[in-house]
C-alpha cells in the first residue's frame, strides 16, 4: 500500500498501487492474442510472473484442476496469476479447484 493512505481511501489507493500489474497483464494477454497459434493459460501465467518479478512485484501462479465430476480433457487443467486477492490473468471459469501454487516474491 502506498503511504500516506488514510482507511476511508486505502481501496482506492490499493487499486492505484495494483495499477501497473493489471496494465501489464493486459499487455501480456493482447500479445497473446496476436501470436500464431494458440497461446493457453499456462504460457500467458508464466510471461506475467516473470514480468512481475522482474519489477519488484510480489505474484503466485496458480495451478488447478476441475472437480472429479468434470474432468475429461486438457481444459480440465487451468494456470492463473493472482496479486494480493486479486487474480491478474486467467481468471477461468471459476469452478478450478487450486491444488498447487508457486509464489514469486521480489
Amino acid at each position: 500500500m502506498r503511504p500516506g493512505c488514510s482507511a476511508p481511501r486505502r481501496d482506492r489507493c490499493r487499486a492505484l498501487a495494483d495499477l501497473p500489474a493489471r496494465r501489464l497483464a493486459r499487455a501480456v494477454g493482447r500479445a497473446a492474442s496476436r501470436l500464431p497459434g494458440e497461446t493457453r493459460c499456462l504460457e500467458q501465467a508464466v510471461a506475467l510472473a516473470w514480468m512481475l518479478r522482474r519489477r519488484a512485484m510480489g505474484s503466485a501462479v496458480v495451478f488447478g484442476v476441475h472437480p472429479e465430476t468434470r474432468r475429461g480433457d486438457l481444459g480440465d487443467l487451468h494456470a492463473w496469476v493472482v496479486r494480493g486477492r486479486e487474480i491478474l490473468i486467467g481468471l477461468g471459469d471459476g469452478d478450478h479447484r487450486p491444488i498447487a501454487a508457486f509464489a514469486f516474491e521480489p
